[in-house]
């Protein structure tokens, strides 16, 4: 049981980080992140059971297209990565432009659910939204951080 309390929030940062790996986490892990999630922001928010009803599929489309907007940003920077030798000039120059562009569509993605947000709740929860991300992935951090054996000082394992 112990293992498995290390490897959850491990994987959960995979979630936030990597959002095309997500089909490969199991459905129940999936399922106990979300519900993670939705308690943190919940309690966070201060949401009633009348917003909360509201928000979360506002909130989650949100998500999946941000996620969307990202994976395709990763695979710009994984293609500039792996191939900068040989690429062109003009490749590379195009990459950097999709990649601005795709900071671009992440940006309108915002605007447009900041103006959403507004219409599911009161505007000081709608700041909330934006503090709580960060506090949720300082919290996944930290339990990851925890989960982790501390190292010794001074001793090194790989001489």
């Amino acid at each position: 049981m112990k293992k498995s309390k290390t490897i959850l929030p491990a994987i959960m940062l995979v979630l936030i980080g990597l959002p095309g790996l997500t089909q490969d986490i199991p459905k129940s892990t999936m399922e106990r992140f979300n519900s993670q999630r939705i308690a943190f922001f919940t309690e966070k928010l201060r949401l009633t059971p009348k917003e909360a009803q509201v928000f979360w599929p506002v909130y989650n489309e949100y998500q999946s297209q941000k996620n969307n907007i990202i994976e395709q940003r990763r695979k710009l920077i994984r293609n500039l990565v792996q191939n900068q030798r040989t690429l062109s000039d003009s490749e590379i120059e195009k990459l950097g432009d999709e990649y601005i562009a795709s900071l671009v569509m992440e940006t309108e993605l915002l605007q447009t659910y900041h103006s959403r947000f507004k219409e599911v709740l009161p505007i000081r929860k709608v700041m909330r939204i934006y503090t709580t991300e960060n506090q949720f992935k300082n919290y996944l951090l930290r339990q990851i951080q925890q989960s982790q054996p501390r190292k010794k000082p001074g001793i090194n394992p790989n001489p």
